[in-house]
C-alpha cells in the first residue's frame, strides 16, 4: 500500500513521528545521564529497552482508544517504574530474581489484555434514590467528614494546619488518627467531585457546591498526605474532563501539578521529620533516607524510593513464597473484607512475615501472595477488565462512572507503590458513590 505524501504530512502521522523523535531522543539523554553517573551499562541498556516498549505500548494505546487518557496509558507508569528499577540506584538494591520478573511480566500482560478484551456488560440502570435522597445522604457524609475532623482535632490537641511548619505532623497525627472514622476523613478527597457533579445536576445550589468543597480542601490540608492529595487531583480533573474538553496542554499541566504537589508536600514532611538540618536540602537527605549511591536530582530520588525499592521489597516476598510454599489464598486480594469481620484481629487470618502494609511492595505481589501464577494471570485480567469496563461507561456520558473511574487512575498510578485495589477506602468511596449519584 503506497502512503502518499499528504498522508505522511497530515496531523496524524505528523504527531506520530514528533513523538517518535520525542522518545528517541529522551532515550538517547537518558543513556547518556546514568552512563555519565557509573551505572552499568547492561542496566541502563535494560532500562531503555522497558522505555522504548512503554513509549511504543502509549503511542498504541492512544490510537486504538482515540483519546490519551485510557486505562494503559496510566498503567504504563508502572510499566516504566519497573523499567526504572533495573538502574539500581540505591545500595540496598538486589537484581529481581527471574521468578519476580516472571510475575512482573506476566501482570503486565494479562493487565493489558484485560483492558483489551474487556467489553462492557449490559446491565439495565436502575434509580436507587431520588433527587432529594441523593442530596440528604451527600449531606449526611458531609456531615460525618466535619464530626470526624472535629474529634480528631481534639485528640491531637491542636489545629494542624497551625503547625505544618513547626512541628512533624504527619507522624504525630497518624499515631492518632480515630480508626475506622478516619476513612470519612479520606472520603473529603471526592467530595469537590461530588458536589460538582449534584451541581451539574441541579441537585445542590452552586454557593452550596463551593462553600462545602472549600470546607473538605480546609480539611484535608490538616493531615498532609499526599495520596489524598493525589486523589482529590485526579477526582477534580477526571471530573473536570467528563464536563469539558481536555487538551494535550492541559493534561500536561495537570501531570506537572501533581508531581509538583508530590515534591513539595514530601519535602515538607521530609524537612521536618528529619532532626539535624546542618543546612542540608531536601534533595540530599532524600538521597540519605533511600541510601542512593548517585548524584541523582529529586524526582529520580522519589522514584527510587517509592518505586524501585518496592520492587525489591517484592522481590524479598516472592522469594520468602518459594521458600515456605506459602498460599494466601484471598487474604491478601480480600483485606477489606478481612478488615470489616476484624477476622485479623480475632486469629482467623495472619499475615506472619508477610506484613504488606508494614513492607510497602508494588501491586503486584498480592495476586502472587494469594494464588501464585494463576493468581497473577486471572486477577490481572479482572483488573484490566473493570478498568475498561467502567472507562467505556464513562465514555459513555454516565455520571455514576466518573468517581469509580477516578478511583481506578489513582489505583494505576499508585501501582509501583503499592495495591489500592483492594484498600478499603476504595471499596468505602465506591459505596458512598453509588448511594450518592444512582
Amino acid at each position: 500500500m503506497i502512503v502518499s505524501f499528504k498522508k505522511i504530512f497530515s496531523s496524524n502521522y505528523t504527531r506520530i513521528a514528533a513523538f517518535l523523535a520525542f522518545a528517541i531522543i529522551t532515550a538517547l539523554f537518558l543513556y547518556s545521564r546514568y552512563r555519565t553517573m557509573g551505572i552499568d551499562p547492561g542496566a541502563v541498556t535494560g532500562f531503555i529497552v522497558v522505555w522504548f516498549v512503554a513509549c511504543l505500548i502509549l503511542l498504541g494505546a492512544t490510537y486504538y482508544f482515540k483519546n490519551a487518557l485510557n486505562p494503559i496509558n496510566f498503567y504504563v507508569i508502572f510499566i516504566l517504574c519497573y523499567g526504572f528499577n533495573f538502574l539500581k540506584l540505591s545500595a540496598d538494591s538486589t537484581d529481581l530474581s527471574p521468578t519476580t520478573h516472571l510475575v512482573l511480566i506476566l501482570s503486565i500482560v494479562f493487565f493489558i489484555l484485560g483492558i483489551i478484551l474487556g467489553n462492557k456488560l449490559k446491565t439495565e440502570p436502575r434509580v436507587l434514590m431520588n433527587r432529594q435522597s441523593k442530596a440528604t445522604i451527600f449531606y449526611a457524609t458531609y456531615v460525618c467528614i466535619v464530626l470526624t475532623f472535629i474529634l480528631e482535632v481534639r485528640t491531637f490537641g491542636y489545629l494542624p494546619l497551625f503547625k505544618i511548619f513547626s512541628v512533624d505532623v504527619y507522624k504525630e497525627t497518624n499515631e492518632k488518627l480515630v480508626s475506622f472514622l478516619h476513612y470519612f476523613i479520606m472520603l473529603s478527597a471526592i467530595v469537590p467531585a461530588w458536589g460538582y457533579i449534584l451541581y451539574r445536576k441541579e441537585i445542590i445550589a452552586k454557593k452550596t457546591y463551593i462553600w462545602l468543597s472549600i470546607g473538605a480542601l480546609f480539611i484535608l490540608i490538616n493531615y498532609l498526605s499526599r495520596q489524598l492529595f493525589f486523589l482529590f487531583l485526579i477526582s477534580a480533573f477526571i471530573t473536570y474532563s467528563f464536563y469539558y474538553r481536555v487538551s494535550i496542554v492541559k493534561i500536561i499541566s495537570a501531570l506537572f501539578i501533581v508531581v509538583f504537589v508530590f515534591v513539595f508536600m514530601g519535602n515538607i514532611r521530609i524537612m521536618k521529620s528529619s532532626t539535624v538540618f546542618n543546612n542540608v536540602t531536601a534533595e540530599k537527605l532524600i538521597r540519605g533516607l533511600g541510601d542512593i549511591n548517585y548524584k541523582t536530582n529529586i524526582l529520580e530520588s522519589y522514584l527510587d524510593i517509592y518505586s524501585s525499592q518496592r520492587f525489591d521489597q517484592m522481590n524479598s516476598y516472592v522469594e520468602l513464597k518459594k521458600e515456605e510454599h506459602f498460599l494466601g489464598l484471598g487474604i491478601f486480594t480480600f483485606r477489606p473484607i478481612c478488615s470489616v469481620l476484624f477476622l485479623d484481629r480475632m486469629g482467623f487470618v495472619k499475615y506472619g512475615e508477610y506484613d504488606i502494609t508494614a513492607n510497602i511492595s508494588s501491586y503486584a505481589i498480592d495476586p502472587y501472595l494469594d494464588f501464585g501464577l494463576i493468581g497473577v494471570i486471572l486477577l490481572n485480567f479482572i483488573y484490566g477488565f473493570l478498568c475498561r469496563l467502567t472507562f467505556i461507561n464513562f465514555n459513555e456520558g454516565k455520571t455514576l462512572y466518573i468517581i469509580p473511574w477516578a478511583l481506578l487512575i489513582f489505583c494505576l498510578i499508585m501501582a509501583p507503590f503499592m495495591n489500592y485495589f483492594n484498600t478499603f477506602i476504595i471499596w468505602f468511596a465506591l459505596l458512598f458513590n453509588r448511594l450518592i449519584l444512582k
